[in-house]
Formats: C-alpha cells, structure tokens, sequence
C-alpha cells in the first residue's frame, strides 16, 4: 500500500510541473502570438558599382542589419510576412541564396563575394547597399523621390507641431475684445488689435474673412449679440500661426473696413441706401404722380373745368399752406376734393387703374401750383393739344418755380438715378475671372492696341495699362478668393495702373493676345509660373565715353510713363510693351540707375535726377548728359 501511495504522489508530481511548463511557455509565447505579422515587399536592384535591397514595411517596423560571416541577417522587431524566394536570383553577383525565418523575426541572405553593408532607414521603407570591398568615396544617397516625400513629411509635421503650440500659446492669452455699435444703418465691430498684429480683409461674395498676422482669441460676445439680420453667422478659427474670423453674411451687404490708430474697423450696413429713403420716395412722388395725372388728366376734361379748377384755392389760401408747411396741407383738402370727382373720372376710365388712388393726394399738390399760372393762356393749350402735355418735364419744372415745399417731395424721384447707372456700364472694360487647377486667372478685355507692363515691387503687383478706359474691378474683389487681398486703379497721365495686393507670396505671369477687335491681357496668379516670360538684355554702349548710354532691345514698344509708387514714395520709368511677354529675370544696377526685375514691360529706378529714358520702335535707350558712368561688360572675364 505504501508503495502505492508514493507512485501516486509521483505521478501528481509530474503532472504539476507538466502543468507548470505549459503555463509558463503560454505565458511567454502569447504575444508572440497575439502579434499579428506586418507585410512587407522586398525588391533586389544593381547598378552604379553596387546591389540595393529595398523592403517596403505597411507599417513603421523597427531593424537591425548583422553579418555573421557570409551571412547576412536582418532582424525584425515584430514578425514580418515577406516573400524572399526571388531575391537570390535577381542579383546572382551578389547574393547565393535568401531565406525567412519560420517565425518571421528575420530574413537571411548568402552573400556571393565580400562586399560591405550600408543600412539607411526612411519612413517605412529600409534601405540595405550591398557596396564592394574596393568601393571609394561616400556611400550611395536615398532617391530623391524618397527625400521629397520625407521633407514633406517633416513640413507637416513642423505646421502640426507649430499649430499645437499656437493653440496652446493662444489658450493662454487673454482673449481680444471686439466691440460693437449700432448705428441707425449700419453696424460697426471694432477689433482691439496688440502691438504687432497685422490684419487683412478678402471680401467674397457672402463672406468677410479677417487674417490676423498672429494666432488670437477674441471674444464675440457682444458682436454676435448685435450683428445685424444679414449676418447669419461669425466663427474664429486658428489657422497654423495666423488667426481667421469669419463673416457670413445674406444677400447684397455694403461692407467698409478700415484700420484707426490701433483698431481695425468693420462697418456692415443692414439697410441699402435704396431700401433706406425708398418710404420717403413713395411719400414724396404720391403728390408728384398725382400732379402728373392733374396734367394728363386736364387734356381730356374741358376747357371750363379745368379753369375752375385752377381759380377755385384763392391766393390767401396758398399763402397760409406755404407758411405753414406740411401742417397746412391738410386743410384745404376738403374743399378741393369736390371738383376733383368730375376731372378724376374721365382719366379712370381712360389711363391704367392703378392711378386712381393718386386723385385723393392731387388737390394738396396742384391747388398751390395753380395760381402759379392762372392766366387762362395754357388751358386752351392743353385742350388744343391733349398728348403733349402729358411728358414728364412739365412735372419737373412746375415745382422748381414753385420754390419751398414742392421742390422737397420732387427730390426723391428716382429719374436722376438711371443716367447714373447708365453712364457706369457704356465703356467699362470687362475682367473675367477664372480659378481652375493652375491658379486664378485674370482676364482684362482693352480696346486694339493697348500694351502693358507688369512688375512687382515687395508684396505689391503693378499693372501698367496704355487705356484710361475704366475698369470694373468688382469681379476681382467679388472672386479673387484668399490670391488677391486688394486691388485698386491709380490713374496715370497716359494710361492707369492696377494694384494688387498679394495675401502670400505667388508667382504671378501674363499673357496676351491682340486683336483686331480688341487686346486681351490675362494675369495668372500660381505657385509656379505658369507662362515663362523671354528674357530682355541691357546692352551697354560705352564707344565714347561722353555718350556712355544702355540699350534694351524691345519690339512694339508701348508709351513711357512716369510712375510715382504711392508705396515706396519714389519715381520710376515704366514702358509698356505688346505680346509676348518679355521682362528682366533679375536686377540689374549701374550707377545713375536701376533696371528693376520685371515680368513684362521696362521699369526703371532713376538714382540719379537727370537720366533719359527714349523709346525707339525696337529698342529703349537709357542715358543721360555726359554720358552714364559704365564699365566693360567683359571687366571680370579679363580679371
């Protein structure tokens, strides 16, 4: 029994440390197993005096590269599913044979001679040289592919690192207070700017977007209570290290904005000037359309009535109603309403229905400008010829000789507004907008013949224009999007120039094509140039000293102008040209003068107050008396 009882205990023994074992080999084998393996592509290339292995991880898989004599071992962090079946027969020269390991920890390699490792690692991507032992100079660099895309990389990361810090530098910042006002028509949001803080405004068709220079907080507590009904809604937003707010607004809104000592004004207007004085102009013109129909109704009534009607209010009457204005117009209502049944009612039936309400406001008008002419005179007139007293200009005279009250009701009518608008739209030149993959491009359609010029001066762009026609640059404040901050026309004495203001830095280009019907000029704003210009050389002259000039080649050069920058502050010599596009590439100084880098066009910087600038048909010749002050253009080659 004893004996037994010990081959039982053994046995439990045994079946313990069985028991034990398993655990313990689950225990350190389970995430091994849990690690699901990570694929990978591996390709073998030669060439250059040297083999390359690139593999190609889905995911960031750490490596380490070894040889063990002939061997080459490259282990895994983590298991890794990578065919090498082919990688021996792609770069004999090199490698014998390849092979994984079972458990995907790590891949081997038979190297075919002796060679030396160079290991460099990029992104997911794990890049092994096979170099001969006789190789010289520095190893074999990553593609250039591989580097851009790695630069990329790091640039996201930087602007994600950089708007993480401008977030939380903004969190602790106080936030800015923006204030508003209500005015009768307007509303106006004042932004208490900090020392340093630039701001910008780009205008789209229903939004306002504000750039501030640095990544800041405001407080719209009180702007979102009194913004208007046409501003539906006003957000902020921190946009890497500038601050945006925005604006949206419906329908047509007049915006203005303006900087003041430290703050940046904003004026959003919630009733059009229109919409503003449109009661008074339906107060004023009732009076005004009813003297209308008194004289176009005062043809179809007789001769008799109509006389009455202008000798009924006595000369006292009219006295007392201009001495006491509006509040004495009332009055003799009454009395005047009775002939006005019979001189009402021919012109209802006869003219369109909606004039008969305007008989009742006819008396308060008409009676005070009928003693103006009672002598009997224009009656037969009128009855003589009933279609040519109806004209409007008969309307428009009666209360100018009539003087006070009159000539107050008269000011509302909305005739003088349609010559304006007419005058506006006759010889405006048209710019089209067009936004597409390449960049915005500006389209400025000019009368034959028009040549131009365009350069850039810091983040200001100068289009120098031979036309004074007008140009409607709505379209380019309505769609110019975040490319054009401002654009604005600063006339010239033989032409205009416009001004664009840039929000970033763009490689701007221009193109032309002229027409017998016209000149079309297109500026593209891009980050690349999108249409290269031909270079232009400066020649210089230096045969006899006393004549010393510089030569530019130029075919169909335009007019030259004397351009005074409103930026800068200082004078330049500007000449157009017709297409093709042809600027200078880079700057060019000499002593007495500067030829400024251009995309199209001559503009040049006089740094001295008597140099010359003369346009030929095929070249401009910059000088001045005596002669410039020039070297051999061949000094260096001789040095």
């Amino acid at each position: 029994m004893r004996a037994i009882r010990l081959g039982r205990a053994r046995s439990l023994r045994r079946a313990a440390g069985l028991l034990f074992g398993a655990l313990t080999y689950l225990a350190f084998s389970a995430p091994a197993l849990a690690a699901d393996p990570v694929n990978a592509e591996a390709s073998f290339s030669s060439g250059g005096g040297f083999a390359r292995l690139v593999i190609k991880f889905d995911e960031d898989v750490s490596s380490e590269v070894a040889t063990a004599g002939s061997i080459l071992v490259i282990r895994f962090e983590r298991p890794v599913n990578i065919s090498v079946d082919q990688l021996g027969e792609l770069v004999p020269d090199y490698v014998g044979a390849a092979r994984r390991d079972p458990d995907g920890s790590a891949i081997r390699l038979s190297l075919a001679r002796k060679v030396k490792i160079n290991t460099m690692t990029a992104g997911e991507r794990l890049f092994v040289d096979l170099l001969p032992d006789t190789w010289k100079g520095p190893p074999p660099s990553l593609p250039e592919d591989v580097v851009r895309e790695l630069s990329e990389r790091a640039r996201a990361a930087e602007r994600e690192l950089r708007q993480e810090r401008a977030l939380s530098e903004a969190k602790k910042r106080a936030p800015v207070r923006v204030r508003a006002s209500v005015q009768p028509t307007f509303v106006r949001f004042i932004f208490e700017m900090p020392n340093g803080v630039g701001v910008s405004s780009v205008l789209n068709e229903q939004k306002l977007k504000l750039l501030f220079t640095k990544p800041l907080t405001f407080d719209m507590a009180d702007a979102k209570i009194a913004a208007p009904p046409n501003v539906t809604s006003i957000t902020q937003k921190i946009e890497g290290e500038t601050a945006v707010v925005e604006l949206s607004m419906v329908g047509d809104v007049d915006v203005h904005s303006f900087r003041e000592d430290k703050n940046y004004i904003i004026d959003v207007a919630f009733q059009q000037p229109d919409k503003a004085l449109l009661p008074q102009a339906l107060t004023g013109s009732a009076p005004a359309l009813g003297a209308e129909n008194k004289i176009a109704a005062a043809p179809a009534a007789p001769a008799a009535s109509v006389a009455a009607a202008a000798v009924t209010p006595p000369p006292v009457a009219e006295k007392q109603m201009t001495a006491e204005k509006p509040a004495a117009l009332p009055q003799p209502a009454p009395a005047a309403e009775k002939p006005m049944p019979t001189v009402a009612a021919k012109p209802v039936a006869t003219e369109k229905p909606t004039i008969a309400p305007q008989p009742q406001q006819l008396p308060q008008t008409a009676n005070p400008q009928g003693p103006a002419e009672p002598s009997a005179g224009p009656a037969p007139k009128t009855a003589a010829a009933p279609e040519i007293a109806k004209p409007a200009p008969v309307l428009v005279a009666t209360p100018a000789n009539a003087g006070e009250t009159p000539a107050k009701k008269v000011q509302a009518a909305p005739a003088p507004a349609v010559p304006a608008e007419a005058r506006s739209e006759p010889g405006a030149s048209n710019v089209a907008v067009n936004r597409d993959s390449e960049g915005l491009h500006l389209t400025f359609s000019l009368p034959a013949g028009t040549a131009a010029a365009l350069f850039r001066r810091a983040d200001t762009l100068w289009l120098m224009l031979d036309s004074n026609q007008p140009i409607n640059l709505d379209p380019i404040r309505g769609q110019g999007g975040a490319a054009v901050a401002d654009v604005s026309i600063v006339p010239q004495e033989k032409g205009q120039a416009v001004r664009f203001r840039l929000n970033r830095p763009q490689l701007p280009s221009i193109s032309g094509e002229d027409l017998a019907t016209g000149t079309n000029w297109t500026v593209t704003f891009a980050d690349t140039v999108t249409t290269p210009s031909q270079a232009l050389s400066a020649i210089r002259n230096i045969a006899d000293p006393a004549l010393a000039n510089v030569t530019v080649p130029l075919k169909k050069a335009g007019a030259l102008h004397r351009f005074k920058d409103p930026d800068v502050g200082d004078t330049l010599f500007v000449v157009t040209a017709m297409p093709p596009a042809r600027g200078f590439i880079r700057r060019q100084d000499f002593v007495e003068l500067s030829l400024l880098e251009s995309i199209h066009g001559v503009a040049v910087r006089p740094n001295s107050d008597d140099v010359t600038v003369d346009v030929g048909p095929d070249k401009i010749v910059l000088g001045k008396p005596g002669g410039l002050t020039l070297s051999p253009a061949d000094n260096g080659a001789e040095r």
